[in-house]
């Protein structure tokens, strides 16, 4: 997908966290194992889960054939096959829902801005995201 657009994962945990994963040229790892972009903390979820991947100018995800599997829109995805992601499509990996996400970019220019190594979505009761404190106003 590449030039002119800017592509992101909306993750929401099952207790309501939500976070967003910007998608660079890189595969996007999502799974239980902390190596992974999207590290997802749930029974449900494998270590080495799926992926989402840039192939033949189309973003697609692949389940990496996971113990409880992957669901785009609400269908189970055959084990290790790529299938492609339109703007909207919602993959379900246990109890979280992932949102695929692409608009073109305002100056027409690929967005791929760094983002963190690993990121970690609480999926478990009572865990939350950290927040940013205010500064202390003098």
């Amino acid at each position: 997908m590449g030039g002119g657009r800017r592509e992101w994962l909306l993750v929401k945990a099952a207790e309501g966290s939500e976070a967003r994963f910007e998608i660079g040229p890189a595969a996007l790892g999502i799974g239980r194992d902390p190596a992974s972009r999207v590290v997802l903390r749930d029974s449900y979820v494998s270590a080495a889960h799926a992926e989402i991947v840039e192939h033949g100018g189309e973003r697609c995800v692949r389940d990496l054939g996971s113990r409880n599997g992957t669901r785009l829109n609400g269908r189970a995805l055959a084990p290790r096959t790529l299938q492609a992601l339109q703007d909207g499509d919602v993959l379900r990996i246990g109890p979280s829902e992932l949102t695929y996400r692409c608009a073109p970019t305002p100056d027409g220019v690929a967005g791929h801005p760094a983002a963190p190594a690993s990121d970690e979505v609480p999926t478990r009761r009572g865990a939350r995201p950290r927040r940013e404190r205010e500064p202390a106003s003098a």
